[in-house]
């Protein structure tokens, strides 16, 4: 393998903007605001558990369009994925930047932190407890919270390579410091901060705090234009704050912008050196149970491909419930089955060919195909519904 390299281009990304504060302090009308200004394009809004993205259209100014979603996990960041691609044609266009607005990524954390609750409680050990005692505490492992994690992590890389402008909105909340040793900090300060997944405000390129009491002020950006340098500079109130200065006046956004180079990171390969074909002895018999030995990476790819094609070809909602009593536990499960689909596929279910997909998230899209449908995935889509169902 040969060396690659290239020299920076200096171009600012577009802005990921993340608008925190206290309730009823005025993030979701600035937000509204923003979407007619005369230096952006299509603007569009995603209201998550918020309602109320059409009573904030009447704000002066305000230009923008409702994304239309059913509360699925799936039909949201498909939809969002949908913005990502208007965006890319207005500026291939040479159009004005596109907007989206997501009203609230606190309700975005919460809704996948219930899912690793009722998740949890589905588990043997959480089952029984419950049995026992309705009022028991769960015990949500961090398994589940990794599966959170990664689905935010999966949202969170659409909005960062996002051709255009993102507004975030999150409640903010004080909060109690901790040490290294995770307890709690004696005597220490509670810090205000957002109401969302741990690492939103490090993902957002620019951090604005809105309070009932102060000016909103910038509390993090990420420019070479302004800095902030922590413990030295102190955040300022801005009284005449907008987005649009913000965007285009502090922060020098133009046309001219260019999307963050920035690869989904995948470390499922092995190098060489990693791949030892020596047989171990197994351990004594009175030692220690002998373990079990998982698919290798070949047996593995064999094993995808084959759950990939079940769970496309299953055709009633039977079938699908029955697969995926099975196939939850699949040493595939969290594999990244994108590279198995057809282009046909694709097409279909809405995925695109440069993002993972797991095939956990595969089955849930597939059976989700079959309920509303009534037929499988790769069925001709000019077959009668009988015929498959």
């Amino acid at each position: 393998m040969t060396l690659r390299t290239r020299k920076p281009t200096g171009v600012p990304s577009w802005p990921l903007i993340l608008l925190a504060g206290e309730a009823k302090t005025g993030k979701t009308y600035r937000a509204a605001e923003f979407t007619g200004d005369e230096n952006v394009g299509r603007a569009f809004w995603l209201d998550l558990a918020e309602g109320c993205a059409d009573e904030y259209g009447l704000v002066p100014g305000a230009d923008y369009e409702i994304v239309d979603h059913d509360g699925t996990w799936i039909d949201i960041v498909t939809q969002v994925a949908e913005v990502r691609e208007v965006a890319r044609e207005a500026l291939a266009k040479g159009e004005k930047p596109v907007v989206l607005v997501i009203d609230s990524m606190t309700a975005e954390w919460g809704m996948l932190s219930a899912w690793t609750d009722t998740r949890a409680r589905r588990s043997t050990g959480n089952k029984q407890a419950l049995a026992a005692n309705p009022d028991a505490e769960i015990d949500i492992t961090p398994n589940y919270w990794n599966d959170a994690n990664s689905r935010h992590n999966r949202l969170m890389n659409i909005l960062k390579t996002f051709p255009g402008i993102v507004v975030m909105t999150a409640l903010e909340t004080e909060k109690t410091q901790f040490g290294p040793n995770g307890k709690p900090l004696k005597n220490a300060p509670k810090q205000a901060r957002p109401d969302a997944q741990k690492r939103l405000p490090a993902d957002a390129t620019v951090w604005v705090r809105l309070s009932l009491d102060d000016e909103p002020t910038i509390v993090g950006i990420r420019s070479l234009k302004h800095n902030i340098t922590p413990g030295k500079d102190k955040p300022e109130p801005w009284p005449d704050f907008t987005l649009s200065k913000l965007v285009f006046e502090f922060m020098g956004i133009s046309a001219g912008a260019q999307v963050r180079n920035m690869p989904v990171l995948d470390a499922d390969q092995q190098l060489p050196e990693e791949t030892s074909t020596e047989e171990v002895a197994p351990p004594p018999p009175q030692e220690r149970p002998r373990a079990v030995r998982g698919p290798s990476p070949q047996e593995l790819a064999v094993l995808a491909n084959k759950d990939v094609a079940s769970w496309l070809t299953v055709a009633t909602k039977p079938a699908v419930t029955d697969l995926w009593k099975k196939g939850k536990d699949s040493p595939c499960a969290g594999m990244d089955v994108s590279g198995l689909l057809t282009e046909e596929d694709r097409e279909i279910l809405g995925v695109r060919e440069d993002e993972p997909l797991t095939l956990v998230d595969l089955a849930k899209m597939a059976g989700q195909y079959v309920v509303k449908f009534g037929r499988s995935v790769r069925a001709p889509l000019d077959e009668p519904v009988d015929a498959v169902a």
